[in-house]
C-alpha cells in the first residue's frame, strides 16, 4: 500500500497537570494498491529500528530494575521457582531481541501460512530477520545449549493498534522444562499425561502450606506474634483440618482482649480469602 497525505490539522489544548501544551494531530490519508506484496526495505528497517530502541528503553526501565512493578513481578516469579525448584531453573533476561525468522517461526513450528508471519503483524528488519514476536524465539537455541530448565524474560514486538490499551512493545516471560524418562516412568502414565499433570500442579500451586500460613500471620501481627503451633489435625472425607494456637506477646505493653480479638479477626478473614477455606479460631493466648 502507498499513502498520500491530503490534509493535516493541528489542535492544541492546555494540560491540567503542567504548563506544557498537549497536541492532537488529525491526518486524512488516502491509499492505493501497488504491485508489491510487501513494503520496501527502506520502510521496514526504520520501523524495526525504532521498535528496537523503544524496547531497549523499556527493558532498562522495567524488568531490569528491581523496584519497578515489572521487576517486582519478575523477581516474585523467580522466588517462586527458586523456592519450589532450588537451583534448577536458569534465568535469562538480557537476550538480544533481533532474531532470525528461523528461530522466531520455524523452530517453534509456526505454519508457513500463519498470519503472524505477515509483514502486517511482525516487525521485519529484512526478509530473514525480525524483532522477536515472543520469547519462544530463544527456546531452540537454549535447548541446543544444554539448558533443560529455564525462564526467559524480555520485551517482544508486534504491530498493533494505536490507542491507550495497545503498544507494539510489551513484556513476556515463559518457562521451559524438559522431562526425562526417569521423571515419569514410575508414574504409570504416558509422558504427555505426566507433563500435563505436573503443569497443572505448577499453575494451581499448593492451596495451603504452613510457611504460607506463617507469612500471612506475621504480615498482620508482625512482632506481636510469639508462636504459631499446630495442636491438632485430622483428615475426613478427603479434607484435612488443622487447629493452630497463636500466642501473642508485646515487649512494650500489656495487650488487651480487644486488641487480640481484632488481630484474630483480621487474620481469620485474610486466611479465608487467601486460601479459600472455612476456618475458626480455636484458642488464643496473649500477654
Amino acid at each position: 500500500m502507498a499513502f498520500t497525505l491530503l490534509q493535516s490539522t493541528l489542535f492544541s489544548k492546555p494540560s491540567l497537570f503542567s504548563h506544557r501544551r498537549s497536541f492532537a494531530f488529525y491526518i486524512q490519508l488516502s491509499f492505493f494498491a501497488t504491485n508489491s506484496a510487501f513494503p520496501s526495505d527502506k520502510f521496514r528497517q526504520p520501523m524495526a529500528s525504532v521498535l528496537e530502541l523503544g524496547g531497549v528503553k523499556i527493558a532498562k526501565a522495567g524488568n531490569m530494575r528491581d523496584q519497578h512493578p515489572l521487576g517486582i513481578l519478575k523477581n516474585a516469579i523467580y522466588d517462586y521457582f527458586d523456592g519450589n525448584h532450588p537451583n534448577k531453573f536458569d534465568k535469562f533476561d538480557d537476550l538480544y531481541p533481533i532474531v532470525s525468522t528461523i528461530v522466531n517461526f520455524d523452530d517453534v513450528f509456526v505454519p508457513t501460512d500463519h498470519v503472524s508471519r505477515s509483514y502486517n503483524d511482525t516487525c521485519y528488519v529484512d526478509s530473514e530477520t525480525v524483532s522477536r514476536c515472543h520469547t519462544s524465539a530463544h527456546q531452540a537455541e537454549l535447548l541446543r545449549g544444554g539448558h533443560t530448565h529455564f525462564l526467559v524474560t524480555g520485551v517482544v514486538y508486534r504491530k498493533d493498534s494505536i490507542d491507550s490499551t495497545h503498544y507494539p512493545v510489551f513484556h513476556q516471560m515463559e518457562g521451559v522444562r524438559v522431562f526425562t524418562l526417569a521423571d515419569w516412568e514410575a508414574s504409570d502414565t504416558d509422558a504427555t499425561s505426566y507433563a500435563m499433570e505436573d503443569l497443572k500442579k505448577c499453575l494451581e500451586g499448593d492451596s495451603f502450606t504452613e510457611n504460607n500460613l506463617y507469612e500471612v500471620i506475621r504480615g498482620i501481627a508482625e512482632d506481636l506474634v510469639e508462636e504459631v503451633k499446630l495442636i491438632d489435625n485430622f483428615t475426613k472425607k478427603g479434607m484435612t483440618s488443622h487447629c493452630y494456637r497463636i500466642a501473642y506477646r508485646s515487649m512494650e505493653c500489656s495487650l488487651t482482649d480487644e486488641e487480640i480479638n481484632d488481630l484474630q479477626e483480621t487474620i481469620l478473614c485474610t486466611l479465608m480469602y487467601v486460601f479459600e477455606f472455612a476456618n475458626k479460631v480455636e484458642e488464643t493466648e496473649g500477654d
